[in-house]
């Protein structure tokens, strides 16, 4: 489970305590089932199919297509593909192909958690055979988490759920294909959709879904689920509560109490923030990275693998100045990796330390500098290309002026 502190911040909605899933491709795997079926509808049918590719086939399928289109698609006759597809909607509730379904990976785990924190689920899907479903749920051990299970036609199935929706204005509707999203498009109710169900990552994109998970049970999916302030991933620990929207921590960093972290930051793997510490807007900090007090980072900084600041030019073993140093790394300035910043010293906007540097004094805005001591190279672009003698980018067109010993925007 994850920390406490990062469960915070939900939404306003009517009903922010409930969550609606899509069965088939969303709480099951359904692949298996669906690809032998078609494998045993080709031998009992006596339909062969020579080398017949069922990946391809499941490929096709994972983009759009329906049963009957993908194997059209893969040049089978337009008779044979009907009689496969009549055979298909018939047999593919059948109790000995529902056996197959196995839970996606992690569902369990996602179903305990919101157990835990007091959410209701229900089941919102598409299938003939009430009967069978309810079966298959009891069997997965999972109907003491189903608080409700809702059946619609397979043929009207983007209405019937958006009405159930419109009902229910769950929190979320997680599904795993384009009917669901446009399902709860239509109720104005958050969808997320799973990439390891029925359509792929990208089909969905394409779709216009503006959240897709690659795994139903993360720290990254329950951030996305229930559409959390910020992420922190369970092995952190995160003191503080000062930290921005849309931020993600993530395994074994450990954040002090008075730090603060603004919006849309990335804390990759293994950081560590002090308490006297500012990290500014879209910051990204690499794995590594110690950032100790008196320092402050500003908007739209990139600090790679293994930077190293320092705060004290003298430091003894219990012996503590009566105030660290100050450094200052000012907006979109990039750090290389392996650099070490001696304490007490600017580096300014956009410029650039390449990687291995020791920087021991203050850098100019819009700069290059590397080497030990690193030193001035270029002056360099807003996007990071190296500015011509007439300070014009030859990457992006944008000239420059010097102002007073700094480089400007015209």
């Amino acid at each position: 489970m994850l920390p406490d502190n990062t469960v915070n911040s939900l939404c306003s909605h009517p009903n922010n305590k409930s969550i609606a899933f899509d069965f088939d491709g969303t709480i099951v795997d359904c692949k298996i089932r669906q690809v032998e079926v078609l494998r045993s509808i080709l031998r009992k049918k006596d339909i062969n199919l020579i080398q017949f590719d069922y990946d391809s086939w499941w490929d096709l399928k994972l983009n759009g297509s329906s049963t009957y289109n993908a194997l059209i698609k893969m040049n089978v006759p337009d008779d044979i593909a009907e009689k496969i597809s009549k055979y298909w909607i018939s047999t593919i509730e059948n109790v000995e192909w529902l056996d197959f379904d196995k839970l996606s990976i992690g569902c369990l785990q996602l179903f305990e958690y919101l157990h835990n924190e007091g959410f209701s689920i229900s089941v919102i899907t598409a299938r003939r055979c009430v009967h069978n479903l309810l079966n298959q749920i009891k069997k997965l051990s999972i109907e003491r988490y189903i608080s409700q299970t809702f059946i619609v036609n397979p043929f009207k199935s983007i209405k019937e759920k958006q009405e159930i929706l419109d009902t229910l204005k769950p929190f979320a509707f997680i599904g795993d294909s384009e009917n669901d999203f446009l399902s709860a498009k239509n109720s104005g109710v958050r969808f997320i959709a799973i990439a390891t169900g029925q359509r792929s990552k990208k089909f969905l994109l394409d779709k216009g879904v503006d959240i897709v998970i690659d795994k139903i049970y993360s720290p990254l999916s329950l951030y996305n689920i229930l559409n959390l302030k910020y992420m922190i991933h369970p092995t952190s620990e995160v003191q503080s509560k000062n930290i921005g929207k849309g931020t993600m921590i993530w395994q074994y960093c450990v954040i002090l109490e008075n730090a603060v972290i603004g919006d849309n930051c990335n804390i990759n793997f293994n950081v560590f923030v002090e308490n006297d510490v500012i990290i500014g807007d879209n910051v990204t900090i690499k794995s590594g990275v110690q950032l100790w007090d008196g320092l402050v980072i500003g908007n739209n900084v990139f600090i790679s693998p293994n930077v190293t600041f320092t705060n004290d030019l003298i430091p003894r073993s219990k012996q503590f100045p009566d105030k660290f140093l100050a450094t200052e790394v000012k907006e979109g300035a990039s750090i290389g990796a392996n650099s070490t910043i001696i304490g007490g010293i600017t580096i300014g906007k956009f410029s650039m330390i390449g990687a291995g540097s020791i920087v021991t004094k203050n850098i100019p805005d819009h700069t290059l500098w590397y080497g030990c001591p690193a030193v001035f190279k270029a002056n360099i672009c807003k996007c990071g290309n190296k500015l011509s003698k007439s300070l014009i980018c030859s990457s992006c067109n944008t000239s420059y002026n010097i102002n007073n010993g700094q480089i400007e925007e015209q």
